[in-house]
């Protein structure tokens, strides 16, 4: 499993931008096509919000989210966050 996670802003509550994900997309569809043979799975995960912003970190914890909703679906597999 492969998690590509998008990059941010230092501080910004604004919603995050499209072009961030879709930049995304080539990669993910790359890797899963060369995995394929092997079960690979990549997902790219969406951010609640753009920026860091300090300690409420919101992409280290949607990335956490994501990785718990990885095992949910996957059950105990390796995942690679990118």
């Amino acid at each position: 499993m492969v998690l590509l996670l998008p990059d941010g802003e230092p501080d910004s509550r604004r919603r995050p931008s499209p072009l961030s994900y879709a930049v995304q997309l080539p990669f993910a569809r790359a890797l899963a096509r060369a995995g394929e043979g092997d079960g690979l799975a990549v997902h790219v995960l969406r951010y609640r919000c753009r920026g860091w912003n300090d300690a409420d970190a919101h992409p280290a914890q949607d990335a956490a989210w994501a990785a718990d909703e990885v095992q949910r679906r996957y059950g105990d597999v390796p995942v690679c966050l990118v």
